[in-house]
């Protein structure tokens, strides 16, 4: 008698598991499957974004290359400026014409 009730309480264990586990296992892999969808989501975002990063990293650059340039420039006009306000060397005024 206790093995036939044991083996009840076995088959209907099984029975319920089974019933359990046959609706779980379609929502897990539900579940999975929208995982899967999010990530390769998330990935094509993140391609974008690196790829949207390369084009301002690449202006930023050349915006550097314009600012050095721009600063050189400065830097002559400069130098020039300073040339033209310093007084004339006595040795270059033998030369000139005096009226």
């Amino acid at each position: 008698m206790r093995r036939m009730i044991g083996r009840a309480i076995e088959a209907c264990s099984r029975r319920a598991l089974r019933a359990y586990l046959g609706i779980r296992l379609p929502a897990a892999k539900i579940r999975q499957n929208d995982q899967l969808q999010n990530r390769a989501f998330v990935a094509e975002q993140l391609r974008a974004a690196i790829a949207e990063v390369r084009t301002w990293m690449a202006e930023l650059d050349r915006l550097d290359c314009e600012l050095a340039a721009q600063d050189r420039e400065i830097a002559s006009m400069h130098a020039k400026r300073e040339a033209l306000l310093s007084p004339v060397p006595e040795e270059d005024e033998a030369w000139r014409i005096t009226p």
